[in-house]
């Protein structure tokens, strides 16, 4: 596979690079591919540019925290990966945590970033992987993937946090709680806090119709 960004010149390459850094939507859509392990013909893709995944992408901009309920398929996940990314990427001295509801599965998410950062142009920030972390020495930033439960997020102050499939997590409740001195605080000094889920009973439903108490905006 050839990736479009190939056939540009060097210098359209660079304002493009530019112009990504300053808006995530862009980074996204002209630089970002997924894996997608169904189709053997043509498993590595261009990001698609549907228009609710650019309306997530404004809203997460704009609000510090976020909550997506969801239906399977979506891409939400890789679309949350992705906006991650450019945090880290273009972010310097970023701590950014993916939680989900076991470690594998943490470290899954964490490898999803790593394959978009392989599909980039030389222009990226150069990046090390290890289970669970993607490290980005140059700019002193990290994405790590930490399973559910509130000492993994207690343990760090994080730029955001993405809580993947946050319905299933048992302890949702423990882990949100302790992820609130990392998403409280004054306008400018607050991290911030992203969770997806399909359909579930418990305390992510009880997030998403409770928005007034809890701060949350709901999309």
């Amino acid at each position: 596979m050839i990736h479009h960004w190939r056939s540009w010149t060097p210098r359209l390459l660079q304002l493009k690079w530019i112009k990504a850094s300053q808006d995530p939507w862009y980074f996204i859509t002209e630089f970002c591919y997924t894996r997608d392990p169904l189709d053997l013909h043509n498993s590595i893709k261009r990001f698609p540019p549907k228009e609710y995944l650019e309306i997530l992408t404004r809203t997460w901009e704009k609000e510090d925290r976020l909550l997506v309920p969801k239906s399977r398929k979506l891409m939400i996940s890789w679309w949350a990966v992705a906006v991650h990314l450019w945090l880290a990427m273009f972010t310097s001295g970023a701590y950014i945590a993916y939680q989900s509801r076991k470690e594998m599965s943490a470290a899954n998410l964490v490898k999803r970033s790593y394959f978009i950062w392989t599909q980039l142009p030389p222009l990226r920030p150069r990046a090390t992987h290890t289970y669970c972390k993607l490290k980005l020495p140059g700019l002193q930033t990290e994405i790590e993937g930490v399973p559910m439960g509130k000492r993994t997020i207690m343990e760090e102050t994080c730029t955001a946090i993405f809580c993947d499939e946050a319905a299933f997590q048992e302890e949702l409740r423990e882990s949100y709680i302790a992820a609130r001195p990392t998403i409280d605080g004054p306008p400018g000094k607050r991290g911030k806090y992203t969770a997806v889920s399909s359909a579930n009973p418990g305390f992510f439903k009880d997030l998403v119709h409770d928005e007034v108490e809890m701060g949350i905006l709901i999309v």
